[in-house]
């Protein structure tokens, strides 16, 4: 597995389309970087282009994997 040092999230402010019906959208982008000296990531470092639903799943997918790190026997029938 990759460890990154820095994450940040952006809405990509070239990234809003207007929609059929009239409303728009605006893509957001998620950039990692794996230089621990450098803040914040910078153009070569990875981006992934989330829409708005793929972004609401990965955040709860996130907070559910921080809230098993915290208390990682809490859902294993705590043995002692």
């Amino acid at each position: 597995m990759s460890e990154y040092a820095h994450a940040r999230a952006y809405l990509d402010p070239l990234g809003i389309v207007c929609l059929g019906d009239g409303r728009y959208r605006q893509g957001i982008e998620l950039v990692l970087s794996d230089d621990p000296d450098r803040d914040p990531p910078g153009l070569a470092d990875p981006v992934c282009q989330l829409d708005s639903t793929s972004a609401r799943q990965l955040g709860r997918l996130l907070l559910s994997l921080a809230e098993q790190a915290e208390h990682p026997r809490r859902g294993q029938g705590a043995r002692r």
